[in-house]
């Protein structure tokens, strides 16, 4: 087998330290928000009628260390992607493998919350730890039989799904936070706050599977060993 080579990433260091001082913003701005929707849900289901309303979380070391991960991801991308770097294709096809399994497990994440909520151990306990196998078998399915997880990519190309590359992940996780917050604060509105953390549950997890899925088929022929097979 011919080796692939990844498309070829032009950045300056400008570049790259502000896209991934961009995407830390967005996820540490998701995380706390997500926080908060998630305690006002909680706490609505666990207090009395009339109780004062929870105020709001603040900004914490987690919410921090969660999107600084988008920063290393940037700046080695930037370093991997250098003329001449020793063991270059291992690095770049590592960031793109890497920063995909980040992103997505980001938003696995939050869809593992809601449960945490819903259910007491260990039924919580279960179902997360179903979603994790889930996650982990999506990233492995193109080593396991290749020729089924391209099947499953074209499916999602043709029911218009493709955005869940990982060619625009600042855009997925703006996308999926804001439209997932305005909408589980609109069932809370309502009072349904059981349906706005189904709703989280099960959205967020099959969001992330989708995109892990996708993006370790999209990767999958690029890895460096490719040439040592026949």
């Amino acid at each position: 087998m011919a080796p692939k080579r990844l498309p070829r990433i032009r950045l300056t260091f400008r570049q790259a330290l502000l896209w991934g001082l961009s995407l830390w913003a967005v996820i540490t701005f998701l995380s706390w928000l997500f926080k908060d929707l998630f305690g006002l849900l909680e706490s609505s289901r666990s207090v009395s009628r009339g109780s004062t309303p929870p105020s709001l979380p603040p900004l914490t070391i987690t919410d921090l260390l969660l999107g600084s991960g988008a920063l290393v991801f940037s700046l080695w991308s930037y370093w991997a992607w250098r003329p001449r770097r020793k063991h270059g294709r291992w690095h770049r096809w590592l960031v793109r493998e890497v920063g995909g399994v980040y992103i997505s497990f980001v938003i696995l994440l939050a869809g593992m919350k809601p449960w945490n909520i819903l259910l007491k151990p260990p039924w919580n306990w279960v179902v997360n730890g179903l979603l994790l196998a889930l996650f982990v078998t999506a990233w492995i399915l193109p080593a396991l039989s290749y020729p089924l997880a391209r099947k499953i990519r074209a499916l999602q190309d043709a029911i218009g799904i493709k955005m869940l590359k990982f060619g625009g992940p600042a855009g997925l996780m703006v996308l999926v936070g804001i439209l997932g917050a305005r909408y589980g604060r609109d069932l809370h509105r309502q009072g349904k706050n059981v349906e706005a953390l189904l709703l989280f549950g099960f959205g967020f997890p099959l969001v992330s599977i989708f995109l892990a899925q996708y993006n370790a088929t999209d990767f999958w022929p690029y890895r460096p060993w490719a040439k040592e097979e026949k």
